[in-house]
């Protein structure tokens, strides 16, 4: 009796691991909260986990009393998963009325129709760096590169005029796509790059969000087609006046522009280069207008451990971008 007891309890376990996982999710996500966060801006806050990058613009639609459409510009994820983030055209002090649809991590939809008051308050927030990749100094990228950098908000993409890459040739080979919610974009390289070819990218802080404020600093990388690391490692800061100059440019040249490196915050920049001698050029764009403002030669030498350069007025006129070529 207790030996067929046993074995109808090691039957019962066996079938008991083989048994269906619980359900999965089936329940819609509801809206809990939505708030005009600024007069350009809307976040729409789930109890859930959303589908951010699925969603698009003409999933919505905002309509005043007299149903005059508020123009939507692009859908983006908010602080955190739960949330979607409306970026709209100039609201008044009226109200709205939202009717949209989204769905959750797992595919369940919802819709919903909720109302809101417009905001006056102005969006004085600029966007920012979230990230980019490459890391900067990675190696043994040489096939289907692509360079994605990530902001904080989305971006009018009209205000991307130009980015930075060295060597200087390989600018036009990189297409552009942005992302749809304009919170990214991607520069991809079909093709491959040579042998020891070290690529330098730069995206200044030209760009803007579509009310105007720019970005906060310089998007930079630098990578390596190679597996090893260039030799040299090199520590650095800028100065003018005896402070530090943040968000400079140091361009090394050989014969042509080779590699460049931007100052942080302190002034301090790190780099690796080759042994050979290179001139270095230090700039600053102090007023975000394009032209050098302050600069800093060094000729051709063997580049020391410690680089430490003091920048003067510039006064040339000289735009940035003609260093990169």
């Amino acid at each position: 009796m207790k030996r067929t007891a046993f074995v109808i309890m090691l039957l019962v376990l066996a079938c008991a691991k083989k048994a269906m996982p619980p359900n999965p999710d089936r329940f819609p996500p509801h809206l809990a909260e939505m708030r005009a966060v600024n007069r350009n801006r809307v976040d729409l806050i789930f109890d859930e986990a959303m589908q951010q990058k699925g969603a698009s613009v003409s999933d919505f639609t905002v309509l005043t009393a007299r149903s005059e459409t508020l123009k939507l510009l692009a859908v983006s994820g908010g602080t955190d998963a739960a949330t979607l983030s409306l970026l709209t055209a100039r609201q008044a002090a009226l109200k709205y009325t939202l009717t949209g649809s989204a769905l959750d991590q797992v595919g369940n939809p919802t819709r919903f129709t909720r109302s809101f008051f417009g905001s006056i308050r102005q969006d004085t927030v600029g966007p920012m760096v979230s990230s980019i990749s490459p890391r900067a100094f990675s190696v043994g990228l040489r096939r289907n590169v692509t360079v994605t950098v990530a902001f904080s908000k989305p971006i009018d993409t009209l205000t991307l005029s130009e980015v930075w890459i060295l060597p200087a040739g390989l600018t036009a080979r990189f297409k552009r796509e942005w992302d749809p919610t304009l919170s990214a974009v991607r520069f991809m390289l079909s093709d491959s790059l040579g042998p020891d070819t070290t690529v330098t990218f730069i995206l200044p802080p030209y760009i803007k969000d579509f009310v105007g404020n720019r970005l906060d600093h310089p998007a930079f990388t630098v990578f390596r087609t190679d597996t090893t690391a260039l030799p040299r490692v090199v520590q650095g800061r800028l100065e003018a006046g005896g402070k530090p100059v943040a968000d400079g440019y140091v361009v090394l040249a050989e014969e042509h522009p080779a590699l460049a490196v931007v100052s942080r915050s302190d002034g301090s920049f790190s780099l690796r280069a080759g042994k050979q001698p290179y001139s270095a050029t230090a700039l600053a764009d102090t007023n975000r207008d394009g032209v050098v403002d302050l600069s800093a030669f060094r000729p051709s030498a063997e580049l020391p451990d410690t680089l430490k350069m003091k920048l003067e007025p510039d006064t040339t006129g000289k735009r940035v971008e003609s260093f990169f070529r």
